[in-house]
């Protein structure tokens, strides 16, 4: 795609040492052949989640899932949206100071009120989403890192990873449009 050969021209050239980009992308919905041109790249990763954003968050975890086997001794993880721009000196170097265990950064929501009319796009049901009442706002998302830019130690990547391998074996490896209706979806004004 045009955005991931403008990363890999600009900010990417910055990064050193061990620090390397991957670019994710989901299945087609349809079972059809992918979409994705520059897999030759070596950086375009398709994972088993469909590509839609219904099913944002199913690719999210699909994504840690892929990260924690495939660099078992990284320290953090970026996870940044292909539409921003980078600068991985800065970054890299703010991390190097930020403790090695529980930590996470980002925009933290803290307040975003659930959408439950089924005709929004950023619908959830009780079931993907119990009602959570807050005293002031009613029934809001417990707090979350927005996903346009995030850091996380490898310690929550694997917490995470692995929570997901056990919901993972519970669908039989079903990763499905069925399976992301049934898995929050935070709201992304």
């Amino acid at each position: 795609s045009a955005l991931r050969s403008a990363i890999r021209e600009t900010w990417a050239t910055q990064l050193t040492g061990d620090a390397a980009v991957r670019f994710f992308v989901g299945k087609d919905v349809d079972g059809g052949v992918s979409a994705v041109e520059d897999f030759d790249a070596g950086d375009v990763v398709e994972l088993d989640a469909p590509e839609a954003y219904q099913a944002v968050t199913l690719k999210a975890f699909s994504m840690l899932h892929w990260a924690r086997h495939a660099f078992p001794n990284l320290r953090f993880l970026v996870r940044a949206d292909d539409d921003v721009y980078l600068r991985p000196g800065p970054l890299l170097a703010q991390l190097q100071r930020r403790p090695l265990v529980g930590y996470l950064w980002g925009n933290f929501d803290s307040g975003s009120s659930v959408v439950r009319d089924p005709e929004h796009p950023h619908y959830n049901s009780l079931e993907q989403l119990p009602e959570r009442r807050h005293p002031m706002f009613g029934d809001i998302f417990p707090p979350y890192v927005r996903g346009h830019l995030w850091a996380m130690s490898s310690d929550l990547l694997a917490f995470i990873a692995d929570v997901w391998a056990e919901q993972l074996a519970a669908e039989e490896g079903n990763v499905s449009m069925d399976l992301a209706s049934r898995l929050p979806h935070p709201d992304d004004p």
